[in-house]
């Protein structure tokens, strides 16, 4: 699941994205598209239910009433709408502006920690459903642990020297099963493990995803 993944993962959706795109689209942290990009959960049409996670993640990112206009009508509509009802985070006019602004929106995630980042995500999708009390106790495992990490020591200092931090590569987490252990009371699921080639930029932490399905004239 595209959830489990660590590194923030971005869907630049162009051209037709109906059925299992919309709902991969829907699994990925951020979606931004151009304004003549066609959607729709289209699978009541044919008489089946959305099954890789596009209603759950439609309600999830949306609210229930979108989520039951959108699968139960299989309407299509386009990347304005799609804004509005809060489907993705931006939506452009053309290809360079579309470009523009996910580089924009991924030169502010690579600045920042990527294991923090990772834990963020992580402790977004477990908070949400649960109560408030729930909530906080994630938060302060969370803190308690990149308290605890080089990032957050050394951070401060490079800010203050105008100087760009040096991350803990995501390879070498602290408090990876593999690097090392932390106690903790068994909130957060195992961490997954992660493979990277030696050569590739520790803050490297963008996937993009362009889902592009054809254009199904028959519907």
């Amino acid at each position: 699941m595209l959830q489990k993944i660590e590194k923030p993962i971005i869907a630049r959706i162009t051209g037709f994205c109906f059925g299992w795109a919309l709902e991969l689209a829907l699994a990925c942290d951020f979606r931004f598209c151009l304004d003549s990009t066609q959607f729709g959960l289209i699978e009541a049409k044919f008489g089946i239910n959305p099954a890789q996670g596009g209603i759950t993640n439609l309600t999830r990112n949306c609210g229930i009433s979108v989520a039951k206009d959108v699968a139960m009508t299989g309407r299509k509509f386009d990347g304005n709408e799609a804004y509005r009802l809060k489907i993705v985070n931006g939506v452009a006019k053309s290809i360079e502006e579309l470009d523009a602004m996910i580089k924009s929106y991924t030169d502010e995630l690579i600045d920042t920690a990527p294991l923090a980042v990772g834990l963020i995500k992580r402790s977004v999708d477990w908070m949400y459903g649960q109560d408030t009390n729930m909530g906080l106790e994630i938060e302060a495992l969370v803190n308690s642990i990149l308290m605890n990490t080089k990032d957050m020591k050394t951070s401060g200092v490079a800010r203050m020297q105008k100087k760009k931090p040096e991350w803990t590569r995501l390879g070498r987490c602290p408090f990876h099963p593999a690097h090392g252990t932390v106690s903790t009371p068994g909130r957060l699921p195992p961490r997954t493990e992660r493979r990277r080639p030696s050569d590739m930029p520790q803050n490297t932490l963008i996937a993009r995803l362009s889902c592009n399905s054809p254009d199904p004239n028959y519907l």
